[in-house]
Order: structure tokens, then sequence, then C-alpha cells
């Protein structure tokens, strides 16, 4: 990955930390309820799951806050075998904002992240941030994308 691609990533990332700070200090009336106390650590939960990255090899695409790949799969959902090569991406919680939200996994219980209705996996064989070793494997599995 080249120094220009890094630089892009790292002011995407500080660009939506700073977004996050002011959205989360925002709040002029001094109150919240315990309400609001969790729907704020939700959003700001979903909200740091996915971050948007470009790359010169793929163009825009979609990383978790580590910069690692995030991809989807026209086969459906992944499940047993699968999942050994492509680990479900979870969070904590069921949340949904726009095009993210997270849908509860039956086999596992856990709450996987989704992007339009589809659920995000990684791949086993990227090994740091920035790689995208998964992209077209198999004819079925996709970077996702903005």
């Amino acid at each position: 990955m080249g120094n220009k691609n890094i630089l892009i990533i790292v002011v995407i990332v500080i660009i939506i930390a700073l977004g996050l700070f002011f959205f989360m200090n925002g709040d002029d009336t001094g109150t919240t309820t315990p309400d609001d106390d969790q729907a704020s650590a939700d959003e700001t939960t979903l909200a740091s799951a996915v971050v948007a990255a470009t790359s010169e090899a793929l163009g825009d695409h979609l990383t978790d806050a580590d910069g690692r790949a995030i991809y989807t799969t026209s086969k459906g959902s992944c499940v047993d075998d699968c999942l050994s090569a492509w680990p479900a991406y979870t969070g904590d919680a069921e949340m949904t904002d726009g095009d993210l939200g997270t849908v509860m996994r039956e086999d596992t219980g856990e709450y996987q992240y989704t992007w339009k209705g589809e659920g995000l996996y990684y791949y086993s064989g990227d090994s740091e941030a920035g790689d995208v070793n998964g992209d077209g494997f198999g004819g079925v599995w996709s970077v996702a994308r903005p």
C-alpha cells in the first residue's frame, strides 16, 4: 500500500473521529436520560464499525475501524465450515443506521454487522490492515462498497 493510500485512510479516520467528537458533544442542554446515554453509545459503536477507504486497486470500499477489509458475498450467508475462512464481522447489540445495521445470527447468537442488508465478513487470508486478498474470491466474494 502506497504512502498516498495510507495518508488518505488516516485523513478519513481523523475526519470521522472529529465528526463523532462534535456530534457526541453537541448537546447544549447539559442533561441526558439513561435512554439517551444508551442511544449515544449504540450510535458511536455503529458509526465506528465501518469506515470508508480508498485504494488505487479497488477504489472506494469499506473497512472496519482498524483498516481491515470487510466483505460481502453473493451466495447468501456464510455458515458452518465457511466461517473458518470467512469469519462474520460481529458487534455487541442489535442496531440500525441507514445502510449499516446488525442482525442476530441464528447459528451463533451473535450480532453480525450488515451493509444494505448483506452480512459483513472478514477474510482469513488478509493478515493486516489494507489487505484485500478476498476480493473476487470464488466469484462470489467482494469487498463491501459504499
